[in-house]
């Protein structure tokens, strides 16, 4: 009997050893394919930094494009008909037509929606290296803040490659930019512009100059009216480095009662 409960005993053992060794190698195989798996999504993950690296980029090209062109037309993509020499009224026969920092900032949008898809146009050429990316409607927000500018762009992009699926949506960029500061001076002089409609006020210029380091270049036309430019004496920080040869400014044309 004493025999029978040894064997039994032995035979409990052997057995636990079996399950305990078959669950050690069981779970030994899960974790090397979960591991794996998890090396993989990495490595796929890896793969489309670069390719927010090229639309972030995109953006910042465009959005300093963007910034310097509707800057020099007055706060504008689209020109109104009337203009002067590309540049948008800000005052018109005795009347403020400036546009509103709204205005500048759906501008701005336009600018980079209809700019952008050139860019990502670009991306065709990762299909040779196994992605397949499909881009949903192309949505952006600009917001004009004080010392920068921020564009929010949703593409709702799906990346595809090795069987797995990515999702690309927010690209958030800021470029430093005194727009907003020299849109509030273009507003101030054309405030004095309003007191006395018919004169190109230098005294006033000259005082805007000197509390704000900024100078004024005039351009006029045929008619009498004047392309005011305003124009920054401050460097420009270009990461680590003063960058004197951007220097940045802001046009607006003012038409003089006849």
């Amino acid at each position: 009997m004493q025999n029978e409960r040894s064997q039994v005993t032995v035979f409990l053992i052997l057995c636990l050893f079996i399950a305990i060794t078959g669950g050690i190698l069981y779970i030994s195989a899960q974790d090397d394919r979960e591991n794996q798996e998890i090396q993989e999504s990495n490595k796929a993950a890896s793969e489309i930094v670069p390719i927010r690296n090229f639309i972030d980029n995109c953006i910042k090209i465009i959005g300093e494009n963007g910034i310097y062109n509707i800057s020099q037309q007055g706060g504008y993509y689209r020109l109104p008909k009337d203009n002067v020499q590309d540049a948008g009224y800000f005052y018109y026969l005795g009347e403020i037509v400036a546009p509103t920092i709204e205005t500048i900032q759906d501008e701005m949008s336009e600018y980079m929606i209809e700019n952008l898809q050139f860019c990502l146009d670009d991306l065709v050429y990762l299909e040779t290296q196994g992605f397949n990316i499909k881009i949903g409607n192309l949505n952006v927000e600009t917001l004009i803040r004080e010392e920068d500018v921020l564009f929010k762009a949703n593409l709702s992009m799906i990346i595809l490659k090795n069987g797995l699926e990515h999702q690309l949506e927010e690209f958030n960029v800021i470029i430093p930019s005194r727009l907003k500061k020299f849109f509030e001076l273009s507003l101030a002089y054309v405030q004095f512009q309003d007191e006395e409609p018919n004169l190109i006020l230098v005294s006033r210029m000259i005082e805007i100059g000197k509390e704000n380091n900024v100078t004024f270049s005039l351009e006029e036309d045929y008619f009498g009216d004047v392309v005011f430019n305003i124009i920054d004496q401050e460097p420009i920080l270009d990461g680590t480095d003063f960058n004197l040869s951007n220097e940045y400014s802001f046009r607006f044309a003012v038409g003089y009662l006849r």
